[in-house]
């Protein structure tokens, strides 16, 4: 565009339009508390949906059981209760042992809750292979230590120098400790 075309365009706007730092925070903050509504409304909603639904599958299951015989029917509550019993012995369980393999259970939660065999085999065999990978990879050997700079110890000191500090300097720095009134030892 020419500086012609330009001054025949006049944008008429103040800076007042544009509005304060502080003034656009608010606003995001507005639009985020619209959304956080908008998102409890909605769970909200859900959870009202799914309390029917449990409703009325209660209700389905009692019809079902009024129009049985009273021996089948108290079969059929001592099966379910049973079952119920089972469930919970089995997380209880998982949840005991998940204190002793805490890292393995996430993978073990996975594979119980696969539908079929065939799943749960594929994830085993994925998890097999991730295994296999990290025990192939090259541990490191001994000889690829630099003698110039050897990698330090768990128990090797660095003083503020940059030296390492050996045993001479240990013993006078305890030596020293040892000497002062703060340390009595």
């Amino acid at each position: 565009m020419t500086e012609e075309t330009l001054a025949g365009l006049e944008l008429d706007l103040d800076a007042s339009d544009l509005g304060s730092p502080e003034e656009s925070g608010s606003d995001i903050e507005k639009v985020k508390a619209e959304y956080e509504d908008r998102i409890k409304g909605l769970q909200r909603l859900v959870s009202e949906r799914d309390k029917k639904i449990a409703e009325r599958e209660a209700r389905e299951r009692q019809l079902e059981l009024a129009a049985l015989p009273e021996d089948e029917r108290i079969s059929r509550i001592q099966q379910e209760y049973e079952s119920r019993l089972r469930e919970t012995q089995v997380e209880l369980e998982l949840l005991k042992l998940e204190g002793q393999y805490g890292s393995a259970m996430p993978a073990y939660r996975k594979l119980i809750a696969m539908d079929n065999v065939e799943d749960q085999l594929k994830f085993l065999a994925t998890l097999a292979a991730g295994a296999q990978e990290s025990s192939t990879e090259p541990a490191e050997r001994p000889g690829t230590v630099d003698r110039n700079n050897p990698r330090l110890g768990a128990d090797t000191v660095i003083t503020r120098d940059g030296v390492r500090m050996d045993e001479a300097i240990a013993n006078r720095v305890l030596g020293a400790a040892s000497k002062s009134r703060r340390f009595p030892w």
